[in-house]
């Protein structure tokens, strides 16, 4: 093949491949031992398959042929659909009109089919299955725990009031003398009875309160003093008008 119009394509020769998925390869020649001053970058061709002499198919072009080759061989398409049977293939110059020759020849092509046999298996992914730890009580580690109890030992001093002397009081001159004994329910004696703890503050607490009944029996006084003069005052005016 060539770029000329003349070689630019060669074919349809017959073919019979049924429908499928395939593998395309391609393969190409050209004697470049006899041609070493030859510089030809675009030897390349493609494959068109026919159905019933209708375009099916065209394969992409196989790469450019190495100058320092004479053969090439490529995978060029994969997993290629052909929905119809093809009868026919012709192969194609893949850059026509360029004007240079650019020959190449096109040697071989292969549809490998994708079937059962040569199709990669994809995996089934598998569930894994998930093994449930046994359970294990855990043991409660005994723990021996020693208490040291100390002892300690307060010395409370308890200061025993004196008795007081309960014999009756004399005079000087040695007699007895009769003490009248006051109702101990009445007057500041009941004071006497009321426990240490809190006393003085009510008695504190009442001295306040009466001080603060006072000023105001004293502050209610006075303004109705105050009320009451300016009243007279007022009649005494309008008498006088």
């Amino acid at each position: 093949l060539a770029d000329s119009s003349d070689r630019h394509s060669f074919g349809p020769v017959s073919a019979s491949i049924p429908a499928g998925t395939y593998d395309v390869t391609l393969a190409s020649f050209d004697d470049h031992n006899n041609k070493p001053e030859q510089s030809q970058k675009q030897e390349q061709w493609r494959a068109v398959t026919l159905a019933g002499g209708s375009v099916l198919w065209e394969s992409p072009p196989i790469a450019d042929l190495p100058e320092g080759s004479n053969y090439l061989t490529q995978l060029v398409a994969s997993s290629v659909v052909l929905g119809a049977d093809v009868t026919g293939i012709t192969a194609q110059h893949a850059h026509a009109g360029i004007n240079r020759p650019e020959s190449i020849a096109p040697i071989c092509i292969s549809f490998i089919p994708l079937t059962a046999s040569n199709t990669p298996e994809t995996p089934t992914p598998t569930t894994p299955t998930t093994t449930t730890p046994e359970t294990q009580t855990p043991t409660t580690p005994t723990t021996s725990t020693t208490t040291t109890t100390t002892t300690t030992t307060t010395t409370t001093t308890t200061t025993i009031p004196a008795t007081p002397d309960t014999s009756p009081p004399r005079s000087d001159d040695g007699s007895s003398v009769d003490i009248e004994v006051l109702d101990e329910s009445t007057g500041p004696e009941t004071l006497a009875a009321l426990p240490d703890t809190g006393a003085r503050e009510w008695i504190l607490y009442l001295a306040v309160a009466a001080l603060v009944a006072g000023y105001l029996f004293l502050a209610t006084a006075s303004r109705l003093e105050a009320r009451v003069r300016v009243a007279a005052l007022r009649q005494q005016i309008s008498q006088i008008r």
